[in-house]
């Protein structure tokens, strides 16, 4: 399917995609406010910038949204390398991966956890009980 917009409309819309606030964040925090859970947004002094942090529970929650290709999340659907500047895409996905799973091992060997929320297969979130 051809692009409907030109190259400088397209950079634009891009330029304006947000990184924060997203709506898949605000479902996470929505769902976790109401069942009591209090938490940071955004906290930049921590590595990579969790979107979510419980304190209390010494938790980072990544949520990855809905943009897939970004990612490039194995077996998802919604994964395609797009057409246009598929030289830097490739290399920014690559990266973007490299860094997913270098994030995902140090996680696992700290004493706090670390999650990641959200793809194009995952709609619901999973909580510890209270």
């Amino acid at each position: 399917m051809p692009d409907h917009l030109t190259p400088q409309q397209r950079c634009e819309c891009m330029a304006n995609i947000s990184s924060k606030d997203t709506r898949p964040e605000q479902a996470a925090r929505c769902k976790l406010w109401r069942r009591g859970y209090r938490f940071h947004k955004c906290v930049r002094t921590l590595p990579w910038t969790p979107d979510i942090v419980l304190t209390k529970y010494h938790t980072c929650i990544f949520v990855n949204g809905c943009f897939c290709f970004w990612h490039g999340h194995k077996g998802c659907s919604k994964f395609v390398i797009p057409k246009t500047c598929s030289g830097f895409r490739t290399a920014k996905i690559t990266l973007n991966q490299e860094r997913d799973l270098v994030r995902s091992s140090v996680s696992n060997q700290s004493a706090g956890a670390s999650s990641q929320y959200g793809n194009a297969n995952s709609t619901s979130l999973t909580l510890m009980p209270q």
